[in-house]
């Protein structure tokens, strides 16, 4: 992985795959363990963690529910903002807590899984 980030030639590109695990994705050491068991049935290169597409937005009242889509993506059942004076009650949320920690939180049981030799990435939304 390292020679291909440097650009020098490779045996092979460096491959991954990913997936949503719905029925894990809601605590960070089911989520890490799923993924660690994921990473190494294939032997990934690199690890794209996947927790709920939704998981940014669950601290501010978001919920979603998994509905059996074949992607393993959830279904928002309800939305935070319903009309425009909801958007008062938006205020800062902070990483170290509620769900926003759970995801820190399988980062880190992801990196100590599976050591410093395999990358991990977690997709950070922007609004």
């Amino acid at each position: 992985m390292d020679a291909a980030l440097r650009g020098e030639a490779v045996d092979r590109p460096p491959v991954s795959i990913w997936r949503h695990f719905p029925n894990q994705d809601q605590s960070a050491a089911d989520l890490a363990a799923v993924t660690r068991a994921w990473q190494e049935s294939y032997a990934l290169d690199f690890i794209k963690l996947m927790p709920p597409g939704d998981y940014a937005t669950i601290d501010w009242g978001a919920e979603s529910e998994y509905q059996g889509a074949a992607g393993g993506t959830r279904e928002t059942t309800k939305y935070p903002i319903e009309t425009a004076e909801d958007w008062r009650r938006i205020a800062p949320v902070p990483v170290d807590a509620g769900f926003n920690a759970e995801v820190v939180r399988a980062c880190a049981l992801v990196r100590e899984a599976v050591g410093p030799d395999v990358p991990v990435v977690q997709t950070i939304f922007s609004p």
